[in-house]
């Protein structure tokens, strides 16, 4: 084995002694975070009939949306508004986390050439239905109430 080779694996090898336990932490600490999180979500998930309940579903749900929303804070708030919305719907939330995906890929500012707003793609002609024009659809409350 010549010198370089030699010089060049030990140098590859000191390298990762080095930093893996940095890469570890790292992985730990953000672990961390996302615990706190996720038991921040749940005191608040009054939706569900248990804290074991809401813990599994939102980490279900949590890593299948992970493509769509890669904030964790931002895609555990959400899930608990839309678990919240369908269950006083009396819907699954399942089938309203389904209609989001076909319809605005979990986009609250998707826009459809038709002119459906929102997560749900709710058309703003039912604002004037219902009597409330000031509504704004694009907020993700008010949109997965309409929808």
């Amino acid at each position: 084995m010549s010198k370089k080779l030699s010089k060049g694996l030990i140098i590859g090898w000191l390298t990762a002694i080095l930093f893996t336990p940095f890469a570890v932490m790292a992985e730990q600490e953000v672990d961390q975070q996302l615990v706190a999180l996720l038991k921040a979500t749940i005191a608040q998930a009054d939706s569900f009939e248990d804290r074991f309940d809401a813990e599994v579903w939102l980490m279900a749900k949590s890593s299948q949306l992970e493509k769509f929303i890669p904030d964790s804070r931002e895609r555990l708030e959400l899930l608990r508004k839309i678990h919240l919305a369908a269950t006083r719907a009396g819907l699954s939330p399942e089938i309203v986390l389904a209609v989001i995906q076909i319809e605005s890929r979990f986009d609250p500012y998707a826009v459809s050439r038709a002119g459906a707003q929102g997560l749900m793609q709710v058309m703003p002609f039912w604002k004037r239905e219902i009597g409330r024009e000031e509504d704004n659809l694009i907020h993700v409350d008010t949109n997965l109430r309409y929808g």
